[in-house]
């Protein structure tokens, strides 16, 4: 039975399952985008409980339930996470767990990168954006204090004007001067700023383009793995060897349009009707002793199938009656498949020409 839990604490995020006596955990920093990774089995732990009580007292520290709490450190590529429980106000536990940094593909690598490239250009766009508030601040602070300036100064030749008007008309064409050319040399000072200002976004812009541009050159010219499960395999592929697996995907599968070669060892499927490789040459099917394996139904969607091996299939007992008529199949090797008509199968050979090996 299988188990599977997911949490956050702070700028983590936590994967853990528990099958087969054996427990996975995985974290992300999502902040430096780090993964770390581990399976772990009883023996990591030095507590005298089952290693489903162990896996219990895992997720409820993760999910900090009441009297239960995690502490989780980095040291160089080293993660140490310590669990502390405490099961009613008495029994307590305490134990670290050590998890190294995963490593990262080179498509990793090129995922982290342009996250990273995404986040610092959202850095730089919040600074644009906070920059030109701060200009606007200024100017708006500017025709403030203007305006008061302005205000004050008309108040003052207004008490003046009381006094003498001579002075006043004098005084006022003063003043008229100096707030004009006070004025002007506002205007050209914020049109200077925001000349500036207008041509580093124009820059800054310009350079976020380039790099854009750089980044979308790498990777359409990057080599592009498919993810098999856990292995990563070239979508260049010519030849693919497939484990036992009973989460295989066969749309996966068919994406590489160059494979060649397809070897299931042992196959786990009860005929092939879920394979469609228009491009296949050989075929080699390993039953692995067992019946489950039946017929070759669904072999029509390899129209290019040139050699194929059948090893150690006792629950197939059909082949010649199951091949298209308009088959290429140049060679056909049969290795401990009791039910397979073998006579019937060296006549068929003979008529279509084609080579039979039987050992």
């Amino acid at each position: 039975m299988s188990t599977t839990d997911a949490f956050a604490i702070k700028h983590y995020t936590i994967l853990t399952s528990f099958s087969n006596r054996t427990i996975y955990l995985k974290l992300t920093d999502t902040i430096g985008f780090v993964q770390y990774e581990a399976y772990l089995d009883g023996s990591d732990f030095h507590i005298a409980l089952p290693i489903e009580s162990v896996y219990q007292l895992i997720t409820n520290c993760f999910a900090e339930d009441t009297g239960y709490n995690v502490k989780i450190s980095v040291s160089g590529k080293t993660m140490t996470i310590r669990f502390h429980a405490q099961i009613n106000g008495f029994i307590m536990f305490d134990f670290p767990v050590y998890i190294k940094e995963k490593l990262i593909t080179t498509d990793g690598q090129l995922t982290l990168s342009f996250n990273r490239m995404e986040e610092r250009q959202n850095r730089i766009e919040s600074k644009m954006e906070t920059l030109v508030e701060d200009v606007n601040v200024s100017l708006k602070t500017a025709v403030d204090d203007s305006r008061k300036m302005c205000e004050d100064t008309l108040a003052d030749i207004d008490l003046r004007c009381n006094n003498v008007q001579d002075i006043v008309e004098l005084k006022h064409a003063n003043i008229e001067t100096s707030i004009n050319k006070w004025c002007a040399d506002v205007q050209t000072a914020v049109n200077s700023r925001c000349t500036e200002t207008i041509s580093h976004l124009e820059n800054t812009l310009v350079e976020l383009e380039a790099r854009i541009k750089k980044l979308e050159s790498l990777i359409v010219n990057s080599e592009i793995d498919i993810r098999m499960n856990t292995t990563f395999v070239s979508l260049n592929a010519t030849s693919i060897t497939t484990p036992a697996d009973n989460y295989l995907k066969f749309d996966k599968l068919c994406l590489f349009e160059n494979l060649q070669q397809l070897h299931f060892i042992p196959i786990t499927l009860a005929d092939l009707s879920k394979c469609h490789f228009p491009h296949l040459k050989e075929l080699y099917l390993d039953g692995g002793g067992k019946t489950h394996f039946r017929s070759l139904l669904g072999i029509s969607g390899m129209p290019d199938l040139e050699h194929i091996s059948i090893i150690n299939a006792p629950g197939l007992n059909a082949l010649n009656t199951i091949l298209p008529h308009n088959h290429k199949i140049k060679s056909i090797h049969v290795k401990d498949c009791p039910g397979i008509n073998i006579d019937g199968l060296s006549i068929y050979c003979r008529v279509n020409h084609i080579q039979l090996v039987k050992t």
